[in-house]
């Protein structure tokens, strides 16, 4: 405790679960957060059997709280969301402080409805209660983490310190068009609090000018694919078999084949019931952003060469640039004519 109170007044950033209002986070004192992981102990320990810790690493808005819900609704998981776990352990916090926050802001994510910035990460199925002791834990933090680690790349050894049981990543990945696009749309403030008020229509990118909105995509292309970079720097110091990836399109297209292959990478046991009710979280087809966003032929282009010469989006090279060359010679300048995509 004195260790941090001598921290004074650092806090640590955390959501704020509001019901079908949740979107925001808060910074809570540290002194507090520590205090708050000794509140509720249960008995017998529910971590006394857990084998796999597992972090998400990852880019912004690409289906990680998703497939965190997902993993969470296992009666043998618990999965936090976005309790932000490199953070916590950047701070100081023991493994077993971080274990009963995770505990804490999983149990409040689902008390509150599992919503989060107007969707809802809820299994309706009621039928899979918790056990009362976990075999997977971990924390839903893909784009903070991949931040972290880019930032201070010798966290990762920290992190590997702290947490003494075995380690795995899952890193979920979206078609870049789409994912780049929602981040530049989020720019507007209206885009996630148009979803939460539950309006149909969709916010484009006109609360900026042209120019505006092409200086903030520039902006957005290139921290993705610094992002990926240092994605697969942490890929490369991470044993292959404790390393998993997941395409949301396929995960949408063949949802069966990709759970089965998700449980089965964390030793988690499934059965037709429950792999069910988990497809009722997708969509019926993927959302496509890239229609709300204006691309520029250029823009397009740089997009393209980057996937083309990255082998971690050869998946992205092969099922999606079907036609990008033509889009590129004949790119319409109004955003609504793109309907067509990038396929």
């Amino acid at each position: 405790m004195r260790h941090f109170i001598e921290k004074g007044f650092r806090t640590h950033c955390l959501p704020y679960f509001s019901g079908k209002e949740s979107h925001r986070h808060i910074n809570v004192p540290l002194f507090k957060l520590y205090l708050k992981s000794f509140s509720r102990p249960t008995f017998p320990n529910p971590f006394r059997e857990v084998h796999t810790y597992l972090s998400f690493i990852g880019f912004a808005r690409s289906g990680h709280s998703l497939v965190g819900s997902i993993v969470d609704a296992h009666p043998e998981a618990m999965i936090s969301h976005e309790l932000d776990t490199l953070g916590l352990i950047e701070e100081g916090f023991s493994q077993r402080r971080i274990f009963q926050l995770i505990k804490q802001n999983s149990e409040a994510f689902s008390q509150n409805g599992r919503y989060w910035n107007g969707y809802c990460y809820e299994i309706p199925a009621k039928s899979f209660p918790k056990k009362p002791s976990y075999k997977v834990i971990g924390d839903k933090k893909g784009d903070v983490t991949t931040l972290r680690l880019n930032q201070e790349p010798q966290l990762l050894d920290r992190f590997q310190k702290c947490i003494k049981t075995q380690q795995k990543w899952i890193f979920v990945q979206r078609h870049p068009f789409d994912n780049i696009s929602t981040l530049a749309l989020r720019r507007n403030p209206g885009f996630d609090k148009n979803r939460i008020q539950g309006n149909a229509a969709p916010i484009t990118h006109h609360s900026h000018n042209d120019a505006e909105f092409s200086a903030i995509l520039d902006q957005e292309i290139s921290s993705y694919f610094k992002a990926s970079d240092t994605i697969q720097a942490t890929k490369a110091k991470i044993p292959a078999h404790l390393w998993h990836e997941i395409q949301l399109e396929t995960l949408i297209a063949q949802p069966q084949q990709e759970l089965t292959r998700l449980f089965d990478f964390l030793k988690l046991p499934i059965d037709a019931p429950f792999l069910k009710d988990c497809q009722t979280l997708l969509r019926p087809t993927p959302s496509q952003t890239r229609t709300l966003a204006p691309w520029s032929p250029k823009q397009i282009a740089q997009v393209q060469t980057e996937i083309k010469k990255r082998p971690e989006f050869q998946w992205a090279t092969q099922r999606c640039l079907k036609g990008a060359a033509s889009l590129c010679e004949n790119a319409p300048t109004n955003h609504l004519e793109r309907e067509s995509g990038f396929y």
